[in-house]
């Protein structure tokens, strides 16, 4: 959970600034793939995903998910990588 906040907060800063295209590229950093979203596009379309995907940038339970999924990812890589030793 700490580290669910911890991301939303930091995105919640980045949006706070206006900087959504920073806060979709914390996602990245983090090794989390970031909502579908428009930055130059411009129409009502555009503007709804924008406010979605910055919805979801603060979204603790998101995160979360996001980071479990991350963490098994990793750990079945490793499994993986000990199975099968380089040639």
């Amino acid at each position: 959970m700490e580290n669910a906040l911890r991301h939303a907060n930091a995105c919640r800063e980045l949006l706070e600034d206006g900087e959504l295209a920073d806060a979709l590229e914390y996602c990245r950093t983090q090794r989390i793939d970031p909502p579908p979203c428009s930055i130059t596009t411009e129409s009502v379309g555009a503007d709804r995903q924008r406010t979605v995907a910055s919805n979801l940038l603060l979204d603790l339970g998101r995160w979360r998910k996001r980071r479990r999924m991350l963490k098994a990812r990793e750990q079945a890589m490793l499994s993986v990588r000990e199975g099968f030793p380089e040639l």
